[in-house]
C-alpha cells in the first residue's frame, strides 16, 4: 500500500514536471518566432503553453506583447492584466513591465487617467507617460496630478536673524530643512511634522499658509488627501529654494525612510507608507482565489456581470485587517462587494513600521472572459 502510494506520488511528479516542460517549451517557441516579428504564430504557442498552465506568467506576458503587436490592444491589456494577478514572486519584472505596457497602451488609446493610474504602480519608470498624460490632460482643462501643487509661488524669505535659528555658526553658504505635511483633499494644509533644527518650524509657517491644489488620487478618481515632503533650501540674503514630492496612499516605491504620521486617534498613529507595496501586494495576490471566487458565484446570475471594486482597509499594529470598505465601485453587485469586503477582512499584512496603522485603497478589477 506504502509502495503504491509512493508509485503514484512519483507517477503525479513526472507529470507535473512534463506539464511545465511542455508549457516553457511553447513559450521559448514562440519567443524565437517574435524574433522574425511573426506575432500571430508566436501568439499560437503562447495561447498553447496557456492551455497547459493557465497562469505561466512567462506566456501571459509574451502573450501580451503579441497582441500589442498586433494591435489588439484590448486583449494585450486583458493578459498584461492576467500576468499582474498571476502572483508569481519569480517573475516580478513581468509584473513590472505588464503595468509600463498597459499604461503605454493607454496613453495611445487617450485614455489619460487611465495611463497615470497604470503608471503610477511602476514608478520612476514610467514617470516620462504620467508626463505626457498630464500634459494632455492639461490641454483639456485638468488641471490635477498625482501631487499637491501651490495655488501660488511659496516665497519663504531669509530670515532676519538666522543665527536666531541655527545657532553662532551662521553664516554658511547654505542650510536645508525638511518638513512634512498633510493636506486635505480640499488643498489645505492639516498640519506639518518638522525633522531637525528650529528654522524648520519658521518654514513651516509659511507652508501652513499656502493653498495648494489636492492631489488627485487615479485610482479611485477624485482628490484625495496626501502627505507631502518639502525640501528648503536657505541661500544666504535669498528667497527660500522650494521642492515637494507628495504620496497618495501608500508609498509608490515602497517604505518610506520615516513613516509620516497623518493623526493620531485613541494612541493609535495613523501611517501611510509604513509597509512596502510589494508586501501589500503579495498579500492580496496570496488570497486572490478568495476575492475571485466572490465574482465567480454572481457570474452564473449574469453573464454580463464586471466591473472594478476599490476596498479601502486599515491594517492595524499587528497585521490584521481591522475595517473595510467600498471606497468606489462599477460594479453594482451589493453582493460581490460585501464578498470582497469580507474576504479583505480575513487578510493578514506585514507588521507595519513605527507600531502604526496604515490606511490602503486597493483596486480589484472583474471581467468575464470566455
Amino acid at each position: 500500500m506504502v509502495f503504491r502510494s509512493l508509485l503514484l506520488a512519483l507517477l503525479f511528479l513526472l507529470v507535473a514536471c512534463a506539464t511545465l516542460s511542455t508549457a516553457d517549451s511553447f513559450v521559448a517557441q514562440g519567443k524565437e518566432v517574435a524574433k522574425e516579428k511573426k506575432y500571430e504564430e508566436a501568439l499560437a504557442y503562447y495561447e498553447k503553453a496557456l492551455a497547459v498552465e493557465p497562469n505561466n506568467t512567462s506566456a501571459l506576458y509574451n502573450a501580451g506583447v503579441a497582441c500589442a503587436k498586433l494591435a489588439r490592444n484590448d486583449k494585450a491589456i486583458e493578459y498584461f492584466q492576467k500576468t499582474i494577478s498571476s502572483g508569481d514572486r519569480d517573475n516580478y519584472s513581468h509584473s513590472q513591465d505588464a503595468h509600463y505596457n498597459i499604461a503605454s497602451i493607454k496613453l495611445t488609446q487617450g485614455k489619460y487617467k487611465e495611463a497615470i493610474e497604470a503608471a503610477l504602480s511602476n514608478r520612476p519608470e514610467t514617470d516620462d507617460i504620467i508626463k505626457k498624460a498630464l500634459e494632455k490632460l492639461k490641454e483639456s482643462g485638468f488641471q490635477y496630478a498625482p501631487y499637491v501643487q501651490p495655488l501660488a509661488k511659496i516665497e519663504i524669505p531669509y530670515p532676519t536673524d538666522m543665527s536666531h535659528f541655527i545657532g553662532a555658526k551662521w553664516p554658511q553658504e547654505k542650510v536645508r530643512v525638511m518638513l512634512v505635511a498633510a493636506i486635505d483633499n480640499k488643498g489645505q494644509v492639516l498640519l506639518t511634522k518638522c525633522y531637525g533644527m528650529a528654522l524648520c518650524e519658521y518654514a513651516s509657517d509659511y507652508i501652513k499658509h499656502t493653498s495648494f491644489l489636492p492631489a488627485y488620487d487615479f485610482t479611485w478618481d477624485g482628490t484625495a488627501a496626501s502627505v507631502t515632503y518639502f525640501s528648503i533650501m536657505f541661500l544666504s540674503n535669498a528667497m527660500a529654494a522650494v521642492s515637494w514630492k507628495s504620496i497618495v496612499g501608500a508609498a509608490p516605491n515602497g517604505r518610506l525612510t520615516k513613516p509620516p504620521i497623518i493623526e493620531e486617534k485613541d494612541g493609535a498613529k495613523i501611517i501611510l507608507g509604513a509597509i512596502h507595496r510589494r508586501s501589500i501586494d503579495e498579500t492580496v495576490k496570496r488570497n486572490l482565489n478568495h476575492v475571485l471566487r466572490c465574482y465567480e458565484k454572481e457570474l452564473p446570475k449574469n453573464h454580463n456581470l464586471e466591473g472594478k471594486i476599490v476596498v479601502k482597509f486599515t491594517i492595524s499594529q499587528t497585521g490584521e485587517v481591522t475595517s473595510t470598505e467600498t471606497y468606489k465601485s462599477t460594479m453594482n453587485n451589493d453582493t460581490v462587494e460585501e464578498c470582497v469586503n469580507s474576504q479583505i477582512g480575513k487578510m493578514l499584512f506585514p507588521v507595519p513600521t513605527d507600531n502604526g496603522i496604515v490606511i490602503v485603497t486597493y483596486p480589484f478589477i472583474f471581467k468575464h472572459t470566455d
